[in-house]
């Protein structure tokens, strides 16, 4: 019986390789992070913060492939990470303001308090920003900070 039980085991469990140990590592980042956004002990806080976002690089150069010309690298980045950024963050950009009547996002419930409706002198120099600078975006789009670092 402990050997049929024993053999159940190893067949039900993935073998451990490289790329098991990289998503084990991402995942553990993933909790520190959110541990880290919670209102954590300030010891455990700045312990978090010393290495979990460096880690998350770590992860993602680990598979960063060497482009032999820069044009295909280019190319290949501003599909992946410089389109995505903007076509979200043009279309939060152009909801903001139905997000602010719904208390989505307000005064009260925004960004530390300080958002308001848009008007269209606003919402154009933000799109402007957002597509030279990749800054400006809209806060429920926080995340998107890595991306930008990642370009």
């Amino acid at each position: 019986m402990q050997k049929l039980l024993t053999s159940i085991m190893e067949r039900s469990q993935p073998p451990i390789n490289k790329d098991n140990y990289i998503s084990i590592a991402k995942a553990i980042g993933i909790i520190l992070m959110v541990i880290g956004h919670s209102k954590c002990p300030s010891t455990l806080h700045h312990f978090i913060y010393m290495f979990h976002i460096p880690l998350f690089f770590f992860c993602s150069g680990l598979f960063h492939e060497k482009q032999k010309k820069i044009y295909s690298s280019f190319w290949k980045k501003t599909k992946g990470l410089y389109l995505p950024y903007i076509k979200w963050s043009i279309l939060f950009l152009l909801l903001h303001n139905i997000f602010y009547r719904l208390n989505i996002c307000n005064a009260s419930y925004g960004y530390l308090g300080g958002t308001h409706l848009y008007n269209l002198n606003e919402m154009a120099v933000k799109a402007i920003h957002i597509l030279f600078t990749m800054t400006e975006h809209e806060y429920l789009l926080g995340g998107f900070w890595f991306i930008k670092s990642l370009f």
